[in-house]
């Protein structure tokens, strides 16, 4: 059977109370760096939704233009609840873009304990990596082991991690639920500057615009040789022109200082007759 545990680490054992030390050190080291990347995805995704219908007139994806009585939060609140239902089944894909949960299975041993975080946020992964004490100890079978690490102590990692998988391991876990009440004044706070926000909208339509005339009809077959068609397009001349002819128009009817209040306000109340 085939064994895969790249990110597996050890620690000496913690001692009595220093075990609930160092699992509040997992914590406080984790949690911030979650909550952050948490408030920045929704910041993101707050204004592009905002900023893409006061440019269009479009909602997002799944939604219907005539659901524009939703404000931002209220369009946010039922996204990230999808986003929840799809991570919470056993299938579920991870999902780098919108997956900031955190567990770290812990199986101890006499001398030392064995640590298998799960997380898809690399910068997380990293300074868990980093703590005091804690040391790298992955196991793999499906391709040959690092070369600083001999067959012996290759295969009484395995052996270990064979016996780890077999305990009932203590987890440590940090729910992604936990960031999204009073996420939106945190988010506002990480907002981009105007000048950020007005590229981005304007590369999203030109970039959505070039996309629908491709020779090419779009689908799973080529999407990332088109997408790549797309990018090389937007480097030439011509792609130079529409991005800043999207800038123009992009320019006069976004709103320059995104606040708390606007992302409140249902989307069909803001002036957008200009479009």
């Amino acid at each position: 059977m085939s064994t895969k545990i790249c990110n597996g680490l050890r620690v000496v054992t913690p001692e009595g109370k220093e075990m609930l030390r160092f699992r509040k050190e997992v914590f406080d080291t984790a949690e911030p760096l979650l909550r952050e990347g948490y408030d920045r995805m929704v910041a993101m995704k707050s204004v592009d939704i905002f900023d893409r219908f006061m440019v269009k007139g479009e909602m997002p994806e799944d939604f219907k233009n005539d659901e524009s009585g939703l404000s931002v939060m209220e369009i946010m609140s039922k996204f990230l609840r999808n986003k929840a239902t799809e991570m919470s089944k056993e299938w579920r894909v991870r999902d780098p873009e919108h997956d900031f949960t955190f567990s770290l299975s812990v199986y101890p041993f006499d001398d030392f304990t064995l640590l298998f975080p799960i997380c898809e946020q690399k910068n997380v992964i990293e300074a868990v990596e980093a703590l005091q004490g804690v040391e790298e100890y992955g196991y793999w079978n499906n391709t040959d082991q690092p070369d600083e690490i001999t067959d012996e102590e290759w295969k009484e990692r395995g052996k270990l991690w064979e016996e780890a998988c077999d305990m009932g391991p203590l987890v440590i876990s940090i729910p992604q639920d936990s960031f999204f009440y009073g996420c939106y004044p945190r988010a506002v706070e990480t907002i981009p500057d105007f000048k950020y926000r007005l590229h981005r909208v304007a590369r999203s339509i030109a970039f959505e615009w070039k996309l629908s005339v491709l020779e090419e009809p779009l689908d799973s077959s080529n999407i990332i040789r088109s997408f790549k068609k797309v990018d090389d397009w937007l480097k030439t001349e011509e792609g130079q022109a529409r991005l800043e002819n999207e800038r123009q128009r992009a320019y006069g009817r976004m709103i320059k200082n995104i606040e708390l209040d606007d992302l409140s306000t249902p989307l069909i109340e803001f002036e957008t007759s200009s479009r």
